[in-house]
């Protein structure tokens, strides 16, 4: 096994208010064009923070990042030691 690196994946993890922010954006745009990227947006992100929440999107604080993936952008706190991801806020994109 030398010479092989081992990924550590961050968990992602949220509270219920999060949750409901994007709930309430697929309910408001249910039907219409922009749900599947919203829906599609979403599941970029959780990849993408899974595999390397500390090295993507723009740093907020020293703990607190950005990530925009259109139309959504989310706010998340990073927590490298734990290996854990915080998601803070969902919000739409303008």
């Amino acid at each position: 096994m030398a010479g092989q690196s081992i990924v550590r994946r961050f968990t992602v993890v949220c509270r219920q208010v999060v949750e409901d922010q994007l709930a309430k954006l697929l309910v408001v745009y249910w039907g219409k064009p922009l749900l599947d990227q919203i829906s599609s947006a979403a599941n970029r992100i959780d990849s993408e923070l899974a595999m390397r929440a500390d090295e993507v999107g723009s740093k907020v604080n020293s703990n607190v990042r950005s990530l925009t993936v259109y139309p959504l952008t989310v706010e998340y706190e990073v927590r490298v030691d734990d290996r854990m991801v915080v998601l803070l806020s969902y919000e739409l994109t303008e």
